[in-house]
């Protein structure tokens, strides 16, 4: 999520985004929904929000000494990593890097780092303003805080690139730093009021006649230099020769003919315009400028846009700000781990991790069979063949259903399926990736030295954890391991009365001269023994997984000599699709869990529309029969 999508419904022009912040547009997590209002609940550990209002503080009541303004604004005062100036300053320092060396840990392309650093000025906005609003000297501190700050975020972002280098790369060596970098640097965002803030308000204090300490140039020459940009647009705007500059330059004419002068593709334009620069260039204020800065009429420009831009980006945060909610210390710890545990807060502490990003999501677990039994027997460059072979079309029927691969495993695949607003919808995505998938390896199969495939399904929430990626960790993610995964068997009767032979599943079919078939007559793949010992050799889904689209898509239930069926038809894939109890599977760490087969074979189909049983064999079942049909 960039800082746009955090910031909509506001409407940002589109032409304006790529001068606010550089690309890639600077990234947020997703905020916490509540009563539909998006919103960033952040707690921020005590220590860190006393140490800053002790160094707050200090720095007023030294400011209140004459002789130490004057020598700092005259830059007599050297500040640096081992300039400890004060016992405020170094607690506060300390508790910084404490607690982002903590961020770092936890963090995903430096989303939590811009999060931070927006709360973090929001809080200390609040101080000042609450304690020093009327001062003077608000506007003079900046050049300190700014120091702090950087230092500290500069000495652990190196820290965190020695000690971790591939997090370092793949988190933050390509992340967009202007954000922080403008928050940390300019005092407007510390201290300024809100959206409704005009600029000579925040950039020059009403209450002193000095100069903006952040942006050098004076009240007057701003004036000046804005009055002569409303003047040359007038003057551009009822001349036609115009027109074809602005088309090419992307400048809507309506900008030109109202003035708008905040414009940033306008301002640029102006800037290289001969007839504005020729009046610049007459101004007795911006001569008196010159001479007093020292610096060219082209440097008070780039300083002037420079304030433009920082007006635009205020507003930006501005509206982020209005999502903070900071949590007061105060609050119930026992209410307030609650709401951690459930996704509702973001904690920034010295050792908290930052935010449980909590989701629904339906994860899905794909395991070759006795991989490395048969890999052992091939050149390295053909086990890769084959593989590539088989997992080659994954990414991309994950992505027609919305899912994504998550990691490759060697001789496996973890894919997740978290998005949309129907969690149900979720668990129908991957199953139809795995039909897919499996239709796929059974017509390569015979390429391949590889025996069979198992695939698992769960439904529920897991916990998204930054762990060198974004990956999702938590019991749902285990039970559909378990589910993928076959016990290591021996020939033996189970359900139904047939016998398990091992060996390559076309071997055995070609042997036999028929499908695996249990009493009941359908072409099972997924086995519970009665000891509860899970064998999957094909699609299996938890009973969570199962109750969830029992209630979603219509279904059918059909007897089929001793067992039940549940029969739906989706119209996505073109399959009528058969959800059959194997039985409940002893799993590791689970204990006894119900497990759920998918058919989806035209064999089982027809015994099915042949055998059934039920009492509602009507029209809709010969329906989906005839659509079943069509569609293999």
């Amino acid at each position: 999520m960039n800082i746009f999508d955090v910031i909509a419904p506001v409407r940002i022009d589109e032409s304006e985004k790529p001068s606010y912040f550089k690309q890639p547009l600077p990234g947020f997590p997703d905020p916490v929904m509540r009563g539909g209002i998006a919103t960033y609940p952040v707690y921020l550990d005590a220590r860190l929000r006393v140490a800053m209002e002790r160094l707050i503080e200090h720095l007023f009541r030294s400011y209140q000494d004459e002789k130490y303004r004057f020598r700092f604004e005259f830059r007599s005062v050297k500040r640096n990593d081992g300039d400890l100036s004060s016992v405020q300053e170094y607690d506060y320092r300390r508790e910084l890097y404490k607690t982002l060396e903590n961020i770092l840990h936890f963090d995903d392309r430096g989303m939590y780092l811009n999060l931070f650093f927006v709360a973090l000025s929001t809080a200390f906005a609040a101080t000042v303003k609450r304690h020093y609003a009327k001062e003077d000297t608000v506007w003079l501190i900046n050049n300190i805080v700014y120091d702090i700050h950087r230092q500290v975020l500069a000495k652990a972002l190196k820290a965190f690139e020695l000690k971790f280098s591939f997090l370092y790369k793949n988190n933050f060596l390509h992340m967009n730093r202007e954000l922080v970098e403008f928050i940390i640097r300019d005092q407007l965002a510390f201290f300024a009021s809100g959206t409704e803030t005009s600029p000579e308000d925040f950039l020059f204090p009403q209450s002193s006649s000095r100069i903006n300490s952040r942006f050098l140039i004076s009240r007057e020459a701003y004036r000046a230099i804005r009055e002569m940009m409303k003047k040359t647009m007038a003057v551009m705007s009822r001349q036609a020769r115009y027109e074809s500059l602005y088309l090419r330059k992307g400048i809507s004419k309506k900008d030109i003919e109202t003035g708008n002068v905040d414009n940033l593709r306008v301002l640029t334009f102006l800037l290289r315009n001969d007839h504005l620069l020729a009046q610049l260039l007459k101004s007795s204020c911006l001569k008196a400028e010159q001479d007093k800065l020292q610096l060219s009429l082209q440097e008070i420009l780039y300083l002037y846009e420079d304030i433009v831009k920082a007006r635009k980006r205020f507003l930006i945060l501005s509206l982020i700000r209005k999502k903070i909610y900071l949590v007061e210390g105060s609050r119930d710890v026992e209410k307030m781990s609650e709401e951690f545990q459930k996704g509702e807060l973001f904690w920034f502490s010295e050792n908290h991790k930052v935010h449980l990003q909590i989701v629904p999501a339906a994860i899905f677990f794909l395991d070759i069979r006795n991989f490395s039994q048969r890999s052992k027997f091939l050149h390295p460059d053909e086990t890769i063949r084959q593989l590539h072979l088989i997992f080659d079309p994954i990414p991309e029927v994950f992505g027609q259903f919305t899912g994504y691969v998550d990691k490759i495993l060697g001789d496996g695949v973890m894919g997740v399926f978290k998005e949309g607003a129907d969690t149900r919808a979720y668990a129908l995505a991957a199953i139809r990736s795995g039909i897919m998938i499996f239709e796929h390896f059974l017509s390569v199969r015979r390429e391949t030295d590889f025996e069979d495939i198992g695939i698992g399904i769960h439904l529920g929430n897991v916990s998204m954890a930054q762990l060198g990626q974004l990956t999702p960790i938590g019991e749902t993610v285990n039970m559909a391991a378990r589910l993928s995964s076959s016990q290591k068997s021996s020939p033996e009767t189970v359900s139904g009365g047939m016998d398990v032979v091992h060996g390559a599943t076309y071997v055995i079919e070609e042997r036999l001269g028929r499908g695996e078939r249990t009493g009941d007559g359908l072409n099972r793949r997924v086995y519970v023994s009665g000891s509860g010992e899970l064998f999957n050799r094909g699609i299996a889904v938890s009973g969570d997984v199962f109750d969830a689209l029992k209630d979603y898509c219509p279904m059918e239930t059909i007897a089929v000599n001793d067992a039940y069926c549940y029969l739906t038809y989706d119209s996505v894939i073109q399959r009528n699709i058969i959800f059959l109890m194997a039985g409940r599977a002893e799993l590791k760490g689970f204990g006894k869990q119900r497990v759920f087969e998918v058919l989806w074979d035209p064999d089982s189909v027809a015994l099915v529309k042949k055998n059934g049983r039920t009492d509602r064999m009507g029209s809709l079942l010969k329906e989906w029969m005839k659509k079943g049909e069509h569609g293999s």
